[in-house]
């Protein structure tokens, strides 16, 4: 938690029944300030898609690795009886 009480930071444990390491998936997903939004070519929020890029702050980060954790959380879980391993998709 933050000093304002806001939850930073997520972590799931998916833990088989034999001892194991530990795999730490990691991703940051806070978002940089816009700045100066007028010496933006295009509003930092837009999402558009222009040449077959997306536009936007946020379009290159990690939130999208974040969501793959979630889904490879999802798939060790439905097979967490035959690991040997601790994943944290943190």
């Amino acid at each position: 938690m933050s000093p304002g009480g806001e939850l930073v930071g997520l972590v799931v444990e998916i833990a088989g029944p034999a001892p194991g390491v530990w795999w730490a998936l990691d991703a940051c997903v806070d978002t940089a300030p816009f700045g100066d939004e007028s010496s933006w070519t295009f509003p930092p929020t837009s999402g558009d898609v222009k040449d077959g890029w997306l536009l936007g702050r946020g379009a290159a980060d990690s939130k999208l690795a974040a969501a793959m954790f979630c889904h490879i959380a999802a798939d060790n879980y439905a097979q967490a009886g035959g690991l040997a391993v601790r994943v944290s998709p943190a």
